[in-house]
């Protein structure tokens, strides 16, 4: 958790799983998008849903990949602290 340099906060949630193809980062937020290869069963909601819920309550949520392995998620508030 952190502050952004115009006093946005941000929390990071991170893993050490096998993260995702580059390529495919943004698609996977996308209804019923999975990443190809995975061998992980689910229909590809749980991050379209987790990417509506932080709209609506007013966070950006940006995917990326560890470069240590894993993926990272980065939820940055649109608004500065008071």
């Amino acid at each position: 958790m952190g502050q952004t340099a115009d006093r946005r906060p941000w929390l990071s949630i991170r893993d050490s799983g096998p993260g995702i193809p580059e390529a495919l980062l943004e698609a996977v937020t996308q209804r019923f998008q999975r990443a190809a290869d995975q061998r992980i069963s689910g229909s590809g909601l749980g991050l379209s849903i987790a990417v509506e819920i932080a709209e609506r309550q007013q966070l950006n949520m940006r995917l990326s990949n560890r470069p240590e392995g894993g993926l990272e998620v980065r939820l940055v508030w649109q608004r500065p602290m008071a």
